[in-house]
């Protein structure tokens, strides 16, 4: 799927809509006991699912962003975390796996637009 045009404006997404769902995201994935606890790996992956669609519609905006030749690179690094948190959802995927893929999101966001848009990156 590609846009061909901005179609939301990054500021207020990072400022408020990422932070909410990143930070739902390592509560309830903090370890795999509480991933797995009730609804918790849903969340998660309800979350993770945003995350995506979030990263692919602001793929043109990529010039607000420090880096914007990585254009793909969030997109990626989000899809990849939503497959293996699906997997480890359904017990067939390492949950080790899935934190180290959160682990890629984090660190790509840091890179790339934390500091543009939250100030220091976040630890």
């Amino acid at each position: 799927l590609r846009w061909n045009q901005k179609v939301v404006a990054l500021c207020p997404l990072m400022k408020n809509a990422v932070p909410a769902l990143t930070t739902e995201m390592k509560r309830l994935g903090r370890n795999e006991k509480t991933f797995l606890r009730r609804g918790n790996a849903k969340k998660v992956v309800d979350n993770s699912t945003v995350l995506v669609a979030i990263a692919l519609a602001c793929r043109e905006n990529v010039d607000e962003t420090l880096a914007p030749e990585e254009d793909e690179r969030l997109a990626a690094a989000a899809n990849d975390f939503n497959e293996k948190a699906n997997a480890t959802a359904a017990g067939k995927g390492d949950f080790a796996e899935a934190l180290a893929a959160m682990k890629t999101v984090e660190a790509t966001c840091n890179t790339t637009c934390h500091e543009k848009f939250g100030g220091k990156a976040a630890e």
